[in-house]
């Protein structure tokens, strides 16, 4: 996988508040937690994206799914 680089300026206060949270977060640099939030939104909207498709699903045709069903759709939700 290739990183691809992202330039953006943001006022003082906001790249205050990021130097704040990433010391107090644990995380290694400012980087590594815009990382970790983009990653965190991704994984929201995806979530979203399943329970609106869940929510329009006919719920007598629902099957249980398999563990390793669900291992993939984690998989997926987390991973991709």
């Amino acid at each position: 996988m290739v990183n691809q680089l992202i330039s953006v300026r943001v006022p003082d206060n906001m790249f205050n508040a990021i130097n704040e949270y990433s010391e107090l977060g644990g995380f290694s640099s400012i980087q590594e937690l815009i990382r970790e939030s983009i990653r965190e939104y991704i994984r929201k909207q995806k979530m979203e994206q399943l329970m609106a498709l869940a929510g329009s699903v006919d719920k007598s045709k629902v099957k249980i799914a398999t563990k390793k069903e669900l291992s993939a759709l984690a998989k997926k939700l987390y991973f991709d």
